[in-house]
């Protein structure tokens, strides 16, 4: 039998939810997003660039545990130089080892750069977690939709 994980967030939502993720609470989604990442280690290895493969854990804690955006921030300029520093590679020279993933194509528009969208201010965490919950959305709403109605039903 397949274990329950989502059972903290389950218990949030409405008895009659219809399964769309898009519809819930961005708090919500975080939660969703991290309980994924924390029961299933190697999808960590799509929603972040090569260089912060070492510190993909301490990553997912500052992102959505306990951590702020400039946390977040400074925690990937540090992998960024570290990972520099040991593989002996340059940015410049190979920016994909820096910057990209599957989950979050080319973010160093953000790096220590805050945008403003429609009023709002936009960090590199942000972009991050806005980037992860598309690319776990659908999979996030089959599995929790799925426990959803074994525990409700």
């Amino acid at each position: 039998m397949k274990t329950q994980i989502f059972g903290d967030l389950i218990v949030q939502l409405d008895d009659n939810w219809d399964g769309c993720m898009a519809e819930l609470e961005d708090t919500l989604k975080d939660v969703a997003c991290y309980t994924w990442l924390k029961e299933h280690k190697t999808w960590l290895y799509d929603m972040f660039p090569e260089c912060a493969y070492d510190d993909m854990d301490m990553l997912l804690e500052i992102l959505y545990a306990d951590g702020t955006d400039d946390m977040f921030d400074a925690a990937m300029a540090g992998c960024r130089k570290h990972f520099a520093e040991e593989e002996n590679v340059c940015e410049k020279e190979k920016p994909e080892l820096f910057y990209e993933c599957l989950a979050v194509p080319n973010f160093k528009e953000y790096v220590g750069n805050k945008k403003v969208s429609f009023g709002q201010i936009y960090t590199l965490a942000e972009a991050f977690r806005d980037s992860i919950y598309l690319y776990l959305e659908k999979r996030l709403e089959n599995e929790i939709l799925n426990e959803f109605h074994k525990s409700v039903h």
